[in-house]
């Protein structure tokens, strides 16, 4: 079951196209508009949401709509009490469009509902939404410091019918002056470690990619700088969606979190996932 949480604006517009996208991989493909308001609904809300619907109905994908009034509660409280238990939930959000004191998620609904929502998540930051929800080159980074984790399966389930090719990178992190006298033996070493781990990753993400036509890849590095290392492999691949593990994440991440650093100089779209608790 999949669960937009909707929050009436033009980027929650940029990320419907995607959790339309993601119904079209269900086998239901059912979609559950959720929205949540403070005193009031805005007044161009009907027509936002016929206009999803219409997207609906092109792609044959049921839309159901739900409007609710948080009654004084907080937006994140009034989108989790309106979650049911249904096995398999997904819930989908967005981050900002653009930062606020210098931030994209402190202090917002996305962070709360990564940090409490009783199912998987997967928060999206829309920077190109010409591309309509269909990014096909995706990039998954992680760090030695993470531990393999099934938390991308549902993602991955969700992209793989329009998915072209997904690149496993694996990131050793040094501190800047570890780096800065790392020698040539020792970073052939860690490169080589990095590279089971990418392996192991990779294994474990063939799961939900079965009998889908796309390329599966994995990579190295070395770094003093996970962010900046993720987004120059970005770039270099030319990836349209990077997938960012956020458990764990806080709920006030600061400015110099990697996410963060990800989410301010990112040119791919980012979606933020975090699996079931």
């Amino acid at each position: 079951m999949l669960v937009f949480a909707y929050d009436g604006s033009l980027n929650g517009d940029w990320i419907a196209h995607y959790a339309v996208r993601f119904a079209l991989a269900t086998a239901t493909r059912q979609l559950h508009l959720l929205h949540v308001y403070e005193r009031a609904p805005a007044p161009e809300l009907e027509g936002r949401i016929a206009r999803i619907d219409d997207e609906c109905r092109r792609l044959g994908v049921t839309l159901f709509t739900e409007v609710r009034d948080s009654r004084g509660a907080a937006i994140a409280d009034g989108v989790l009490d309106a979650l049911t238990d249904a096995p398999d939930l997904v819930l989908i959000t967005g981050t900002r469009a653009r930062p606020r004191n210098l931030s994209y998620l402190n202090d917002t609904v996305a962070a709360q509902l990564l940090a409490r929502a009783p199912c998987a998540v997967l928060a999206l930051h829309v920077v190109h939404p010409a591309m309509l929800g269909q990014p096909g080159h995706v990039l998954l980074p992680f760090t030695m410091a993470e531990a393999p984790s099934r938390a991308a399966l549902p993602l991955l389930r969700l992209l793989a019918p329009e998915l072209h090719e997904v690149h496993v990178l694996v990131v050793q992190e040094l501190s800047r002056l570890r780096f800065r006298m790392l020698g040539t033996r020792t970073a052939r070493r860690l490169i080589e470690g990095a590279l089971v781990r990418a392996s192991a990753i990779e294994a474990l993400l063939r799961e939900a990619l079965a009998g889908s036509d796309c390329h599966l890849d994995v990579s190295a590095a070395v770094s003093d700088d996970s962010a900046k290392e993720t987004l120059a492999v970005a770039g270099r691949l030319r990836s349209r969606l990077i997938g960012i593990d956020a458990g764990g994440l806080p709920t006030h991440p600061g400015y110099g979190h990697p996410i963060e650093q990800i989410l301010r100089d990112s040119a791919s779209d980012v979606v933020l996932y975090r699996a079931a608790p």
